[in-house]
């Protein structure tokens, strides 16, 4: 599964929104950048996408350049396959389709189509460390697995794995072990099941493996490549990916390429709104769409609580829905999501289901 990487210049964002919206639910190898006319001619990157796309309004002349036109006939000129004009209100999947064949065409690559249903990705990172993200990410996962009966794959993106704080440690199933088989092997049947540990709520997880993540040694090809390898099973109904603070590629391709995001953050964190701004920068305004924010550690109380933003999540500050617990001779971090803890946990699962309805 090959990362397609396009800049859309438009003057119009609401047609924008639209557009990187259809395309991105068709076909979630696309990742596109949107600049107005104006910040285009003053960008200097251009190398680093695959394909420009310019809408009908934008008059630049130079380069080699798909446009979309607002006049059918004039996309099907010919009616050839290879033609850069494309209309402007085809539908998102045959201009999906299109995008992709001018890509295969100009690069020589081999495009695969990338699978659809095959497990619902939520994506949860921060603007700083030491948010509670992972805890966040756990209690989800436990409020998914208990009381929805949904089949859930943990997956620690950070730089050092704390998958062994939470699950008991087996180390021959690790990332690495399951990268190394899945590159050379020849069946997807039950390899994730094969490499990873079960807590007793059944949800899975690979083993922190020893040293760097291996998951951080990958470029977005090679992250796209294993999110298919672990799709193909279709074993999982949610993937949940443990992210971190950084914002680099892979980290701007999970973020668009998942079916919704979470930023986890303190009650003041003067980092988020930066963090925000680069996001909606890099992908555009219609990425934010599919953020959740979660405040955790909330500490306010009844007669000083500040106003709460009804369109955010807040999680109590409760130090009792954490125990330490021992497992066959190792000692793990359990959460205990029927406390505080958990009543912003659930609000959270609430609104994940209400949106992937």
């Amino acid at each position: 599964m090959e990362v397609i990487t396009i800049l859309f210049v438009t003057n119009d964002l609401d047609y924008a929104e639209a557009f990187c919206d259809c395309i991105t639910a068709e076909n979630r190898s696309i990742l596109l950048t949107v600049l107005s006319e104006k910040a285009f001619k003053e960008y200097r990157k251009l190398e680093q996408f695959h394909l420009i796309v310019l809408d009908f309004m934008i008059s630049e002349q130079r380069g080699d350049f798909v446009r979309l036109t607002e006049v059918k006939k004039e996309a099907e000129v010919e009616s050839s396959y290879s033609q850069k004009d494309l209309y402007r209100y085809d539908t998102a999947e045959n201009l999906s389709n299109r995008l992709a064949f001018l890509y295969c065409l100009k690069t020589g690559n081999t495009f695969i189509r990338p699978m659809k249903g095959s497990g619902t990705i939520i994506f949860f990172c921060s603007a700083s460390g030491g948010t509670g993200k992972t805890s966040v990410t756990l209690g989800l996962a436990q409020d998914l697995a208990r009381f929805h009966g949904k089949r859930v794959l943990y997956i620690n993106y950070e730089e050092l794995e704390s998958t062994n704080q939470y699950f008991k440690v087996q180390e021959e199933k690790t990332l690495s072990a399951y990268l190394y088989y899945a590159e050379v092997g020849n069946e997807f049947n039950k390899w994730t099941e094969a490499f990873t540990v079960s807590n007793e709520y059944g949800i899975r997880a690979f083993s922190a493996s020893k040293g760097r993540n291996p998951l951080k040694l990958l470029n977005v090809q090679e992250l796209a490549k294993f999110l298919e390898w672990i799709q193909k099973e279709a074993s999982f109904d949610y993937i949940l990916i443990d992210g971190d603070n950084s914002l680099k590629e892979e980290t701007l391709w999970l973020i668009s390429i998942c079916d919704n995001f979470c930023t986890v953050n303190g009650e003041q964190d003067e980092k988020q709104e930066y963090y925000d701004q680069y996001v909606e920068h890099c992908l555009g305004t219609s990425i934010l769409d599919k953020r959740i924010e979660v405040i955790n550690g909330f500490k306010g109380k009844e007669e000083t609580e500040p106003e709460k933003d009804p369109q955010k999540i807040y999680i109590d500050y409760d130090e009792s829905s954490f125990f330490i617990q021992e497992e066959g001779g190792s000692f793990v971090t359990r959460l205990d999501i029927g406390r505080d803890f958990g009543m912003g946990i659930k609000e959270l699962s609430t609104k994940l289901t209400l949106i992937l309805q």
